[in-house]
C-alpha cells in the first residue's frame, strides 16, 4: 500500500478514508470496529483452539488405522490446502471489506443468485460450527470419564455416562 510520503503514519488516515469511500460506493456506512481489546483477541485465540483440541481428539484413528507417517503426511498436505484457503479469504476480505463476512462475500461473488448463494454459506457455516462444537464436547467428555476411571476403577464407562457427561 502507497503512503503520501509523509511520516510513518501518515498514510494510515488516507487509507482508513479510502476503505470508507469503498465502502460508501458499495451502499454501506462504516460501522466496523478497527480495534481489538485483548478479550476479543483472546476469544478469537481460544475458539481457534478448541477446533484444534477437536481435531487432536481423532488421533488415535490416524495411529491405528496409518500410523505417524500417515499423521505426518496428513497434517502437511491439510495444512498446505488450509494455508491455500485461508490466503484466498484474505484476499477477498481485502477486496469486500465488510463485517457480513462470508455471506456477503457469496452475494457479491456469486454470478447468480447472490442471496440464496449468502443463504447456502450461513446455514454450512452454521451446521460446520455445530459439527465442530460437538466433536469438541464428545471428546471432552470422553477424556473426562477415562479421568474418572484413572482414579476409580468401579465406574462403568457406557454411552449413557458419557451422555451425562
Amino acid at each position: 500500500m502507497a503512503t503520501d510520503g509523509g511520516a510513518l503514519g501518515a498514510g494510515r488516515g488516507s487509507a482508513a478514508q479510502t476503505d470508507r469511500e469503498i465502502l460508501h460506493d458499495m451502499g454501506y456506512a462504516q460501522e466496523l470496529n478497527r480495534g481489538m481489546g485483548w478479550f476479543s483477541n483472546f476469544a478469537i485465540s481460544f475458539s481457534i483452539i478448541s477446533i484444534l483440541a477437536g481435531g487432536l481428539t481423532s488421533f488415535w484413528l490416524g495411529m491405528v488405522t496409518g500410523g505417524p507417517l500417515v499423521i505426518t503426511l496428513g497434517w502437511i498436505i491439510v495444512g498446505f490446502f488450509a494455508l491455500l484457503v485461508g490466503m484466498s479469504m484474505g484476499e477477498i476480505c481485502s477486496s469486500y471489506p465488510t463485517a457480513g463476512g462470508l455471506y456477503y462475500w457469496s452475494a457479491k461473488l456469486a454470478r447468480t443468485k447472490g442471496p440464496k448463494w449468502a443463504w447456502f454459506t450461513g446455514w454450512f457455516n452454521l451446521l460446520g460450527q455445530i459439527g465442530v462444537i460437538a466433536s469438541v464436547d464428545y471428546a471432552l467428555s470422553v477424556f473426562i470419564a477415562y479421568f474418572i476411571r484413572m482414579f476409580d476403577s468401579g465406574f462403568n464407562l457406557t454411552a449413557w455416562t458419557i451422555f451425562g457427561i
